[in-house]
């Protein structure tokens, strides 16, 4: 698969009660959403949600961001096969694996679009019933 165009898009969503931690008062989500096309036109979206402070994670989204806008040009023109081929191209990620599962998911999402089928499907899953009869 030809990766064509990647976009970042910082989103913050509102939640419905704010909660105080050490780091200050919490009235919203935020998250990193990235789409990335190839030259069919078609658009994979994955999501990595690094907080702003470094609550349950050491990664933050300002370091999140800063991460993705230095390898994302790395994938840009690229052919990549497999999450293998983008794990490569991407190298070791130990410091950002919030920001970097996102990309994957966009990757993932992709991949399956241009085989005709779901992400779930690609994964080898089934549907999944919480309540069996």
């Amino acid at each position: 698969m030809l990766v064509k165009r990647i976009e970042l898009r910082h989103v913050a969503l509102p939640l419905t009660k704010t909660f105080r931690t050490s780091f200050g008062v919490i009235d919203q989500r935020p998250a990193i959403v990235i789409s990335m096309s190839n030259p069919g036109g078609l658009v994979g979206y994955g999501e990595s949600s690094p907080l702003y402070a470094p609550i349950s994670e050491p990664e933050t989204l300002s370091q999140g961001m800063r991460f993705l806008e230095r390898v994302l040009p790395k994938l840009v023109g690229k052919e990549l096969i497999s999450p293998e081929a983008l794990r490569k191209r991407l190298g070791y990620q130990r410091d950002f694996p919030v920001s970097a599962i996102g990309v994957e998911g966009a990757f993932l999402d992709l991949l399956a679009k241009e085989q005709g089928i779901s992400v779930q499907q690609w994964l080898g899953g089934s549907r999944w019933n919480p309540r069996p009869n």
